[in-house]
C-alpha cells in the first residue's frame, strides 16, 4: 500500500510538472533586459501582451514606392501625365514607349525596349512597395513580457507540511 501511495504520488507530480511546462510560453529572445516569450494565443498568468508595428517593413516599403514613383514621375512626365499615378502610371508610360518604337530603326527598338523594361521594373518596384507598406501595418507583432513586480511568495498547504513557491 505505501508503494502503490508513492508511486500515485510520483505520476501526479510529474504530470504536474509535464502540464506546467506545456503551459509556460516558449522563451524568444531578450531585448535589452526585457525577455520576450512566443505568444500563445490565449491569455497566460503572469505574463501580458505586447504588440508593435512592424515600423521597418512600412518605412521600407514605402521608400521604395516613393523612390520609383519619383523615377517615373520625373522621367515620364514628357510621354504622359498618367506617368504620376500611384502604382500603374509606370506601366502606361511602357505601353506609350511601346506603342512609339521603330521597327526599322534597331538602335531605336534597344533603346525602347530598354526603356520599357526599366518603366516595367519601375511599376513592379511600386507595387511591391505598397504592398509591403500594407502588410506591415496590416500584420503587427505580438509577444508576451512578463508582469513587473515586487517579489511573490505563495504558500501552499501539502500533507505533511506545506511548500512554498517564490517568485522574484
Amino acid at each position: 500500500m505505501f508503494l502503490n501511495a508513492r508511486l500515485v504520488w510520483l505520476s501526479c507530480a510529474l504530470a504536474s510538472a509535464a502540464f506546467a511546462q506545456e503551459d509556460a510560453p516558449r522563451y524568444l529572445r531578450t531585448v535589452g533586459d526585457v525577455k520576450r516569450f512566443e505568444d500563445p494565443g490565449r491569455p497566460v498568468p503572469g505574463f501580458h501582451l505586447v504588440t508593435e508595428t512592424r515600423h521597418g517593413i512600412i518605412v521600407s516599403g514605402g521608400l521604395i514606392f516613393l523612390g520609383s514613383w519619383a523615377f517615373t514621375g520625373a522621367t515620364g512626365i514628357s510621354e504622359t501625365p498618367a506617368a504620376f499615378i500611384p502604382g500603374v502610371g509606370a506601366f502606361i508610360v511602357a505601353g506609350r514607349i511601346s506603342g512609339s518604337i521603330s521597327p526599322t530603326n534597331g538602335f531605336s527598338q534597344a533603346i525602347g525596349s530598354l526603356a520599357v523594361a526599366t518603366y516595367v521594373a519601375a511599376g513592379v518596384l511600386q507595387l511591391g512597395g505598397i504592398a509591403m507598406a500594407a502588410l506591415g501595418a496590416a500584420f503587427p507583432l505580438h509577444w508576451l513580457e512578463r508582469d513587473v513586480g515586487g517579489a511573490r511568495v505563495t504558500v501552499i498547504p501539502a500533507p505533511g507540511g506545506a511548500s512554498v513557491i517564490a517568485r522574484f
